[in-house]
């Protein structure tokens, strides 16, 4: 059977089968799930007091907690990875840009082996919530 070129033919498949299946264990052996959190408030999800003009953050609208308390939560119940998605009002992203943001650049140091992605809560159509997720700069992050 096998000194036919279509004997040949099949033995070489068989032979590729295990050979296929093997390579697939191995990518999928370098797989893991990681478990993680992708939308948790911090303190930066303020409340705004209405009384001055402009408006002015309260801190603490949605959360007491900061990056810091966040990503070492995270730490201590086993996740892999945090995104914080903080809201807020008028001025929001100069709010977090100026401040959210330099807190997060010191919590990923101070807790390196949790991956902490900056996000952002958005209210959809039909839905309560989504999250944005900024990605890391793998070089700026290390």
């Amino acid at each position: 059977m096998f000194n036919s070129k279509a004997g040949r033919g099949i033995l070489f498949l068989c032979a590729l089968i295990p050979l296929g299946f093997s390579m697939m264990a191995t990518a999928n052996a370098e797989r893991q799930w990681l478990a993680g959190d992708h939308h948790a408030h911090t303190h930066w999800s303020v409340g705004w007091d209405r009384s001055t003009d402009p408006w002015s953050p309260i801190k603490g609208g949605d959360s007491p907690h900061t990056y810091l308390d966040n990503a070492k939560a995270a730490k201590k119940y086993g996740l892999s990875w945090l995104v914080n998605t903080d809201h807020g009002g008028p001025d929001h992203s100069k709010l977090l840009r100026k401040g959210a943001y330099p807190e997060l650049l010191e919590a990923r140091k101070a807790v390196s082996d949790v991956w902490q992605f900056f996000g952002k809560e958005l209210d959809v159509p039909a839905g309560e919530h989504a999250t944005v997720m900024v990605p890391i700069n793998c070089g700026a992050y290390q």
